[in-house]
């Protein structure tokens, strides 16, 4: 048996009539699930190929600032019991938020990650800032990296 004889509503000339409403329709096939040829599935997985290709060629990456090769140390903790200790303190800050851009693009950020490495006197004095924050006592160096350094100075 033909397997064309199996087909409803053939075109006249079907190199003309692309549409896939108009294609014809095996009797196992409806409007809703249409029946593809081989040669139909077989350039769909040439173009669907072609696509992931192009795809995976045009796509553009986010650059990575932080390699697995490079990582930035955590700072020394900071006491400010040893002025002379700061500078270091602040320089050791500045790389690891250099080396973790991403994570640090805002000011809010490096300081809530430097206080975590104050201690002693110096996390007494900022402690009392935090405390009158949720008295709605708002500090200007608490979103400020700058007004933050000279706050530690």
């Amino acid at each position: 048996m033909d397997n064309d004889s199996n087909w409803e509503d053939a075109p006249a000339n079907p190199s003309t009539n692309n549409n896939i409403a108009n294609r014809p329709m095996s009797s196992t096939c409806s409007r809703s699930k249409p029946c593809w040829s081989d040669n139909t599935n077989k350039q769909l997985a040439k173009v669907l190929g072609q696509l992931a290709n192009t795809l995976n060629t045009n796509q553009t990456s986010i650059p990575n600032t932080n390699s697995r090769g490079t990582k930035a140390c955590i700072p020394d903790t900071f006491s400010g019991t040893e002025p002379d200790k700061l500078n270091n303190f602040l320089f050791q800050c500045r790389l690891y938020f250099h080396a973790n851009p991403v994570q640090f693009d805002m000011d809010i950020a490096k300081i809530n990650f430097a206080m975590t490495y104050l201690t002693r006197v110096a996390q007494d004095w900022f402690e009392v800032g935090l405390n009158q924050e949720d008295q709605g006592i708002l500090q200007d160096w608490l979103s400020n990296w700058n007004l933050f350094m000279d706050e530690l100075r």
